[in-house]
């Protein structure tokens, strides 16, 4: 009776001690294996979301918004119903010897309160290869209102941007800002119109910006009634 018993005691710590044993070496092995998968590079991670537009959520904004998503470009943004429906058009679809690279724009199919600055909506969404240029005679500097993208250096100061980016122009005030986490700019202010008389005007200014290419983009809002709401548009971009 003696012997059975203590046969069952040895046979109890032995079991104990492999138990142990296996224990330790899995657990030494998990957290190897652990520390071995965390310290690897995600070489893949990167391209995960390559090809994915998150979409946005336009419920915090109020009653009355709504998104929209560009599947081809990889963007999206909230806008107001009331605006009307998006509309994209490619201004470059036909072939001219005054233009280089190419360029779309994004506007809304309602003009409230009638006709206003170039007869269309006060918001638009440009972007653009960034060899994007109209020429005339050779020369592809930019022209009237159209931004100057080659001089766009965010490393340098809100200053020294604005004396780059807004000579002459007195009614203008420059600020550095961020657009879905990438580095822009905000120009806002009155300009000289055609007719001679003050235009307002607010741009976003992204460079090189979007997912699978790299392009230009440029938002602006015309009628200072649509500031605020436009400001809301831009900063629920995504891309």
């Amino acid at each position: 009776m003696k012997r059975t018993s203590m046969l069952l005691v040895i046979a109890a710590v032995f079991v104990v001690v492999a138990v142990a044993v296996i224990y330790f070496w899995q657990s030494g092995n998990l957290k190897k294996w652990q520390k071995e998968l965390l310290s690897e590079k995600p070489t893949i991670s990167k391209n995960i979301f390559k090809n994915v537009t998150f979409p946005v959520r336009c419920s915090g904004l109020g009653e009355g918004w709504t998104s929209y998503t560009n599947q081809t470009m990889k963007f999206s943004f909230c806008y107001k119903k009331e605006w009307g429906i998006p509309k994209l058009e490619d201004l470059t679809s036909t072939p001219s010897k005054q233009l280089v690279g190419k360029q779309w724009n994004l506007t809304f199919t309602n003009n409230p309160e009638g006709k206003r600055f170039m007869e269309y909506f006060p918001i638009d969404i440009y972007y653009q290869t960034l060899d994007f240029a109209i020429t005339a005679d050779g020369d592809r500097s930019p022209g009237p209102l159209m931004t100057d993208w080659e001089k766009m250096d965010l490393s340098k100061t809100e200053a020294q941007l604005t004396k780059v980016l807004l000579t002459g122009e007195k009614g203008m005030t420059l600020s550095k800002i961020k657009v879905a986490g990438h580095d822009a700019l905000k120009e806002t202010g009155f300009f000289m119109g055609m007719d001679g008389a003050k235009e307002y005007v607010t741009k976003w200014l992204v460079p090189k910006t979007m997912v699978d290419e790299k392009y230009n983009l440029e938002i602006s809002v015309y009628d200072k009634k649509f500031a605020e709401d436009a400001e809301k548009m831009v900063n629920s971009m995504k891309f």
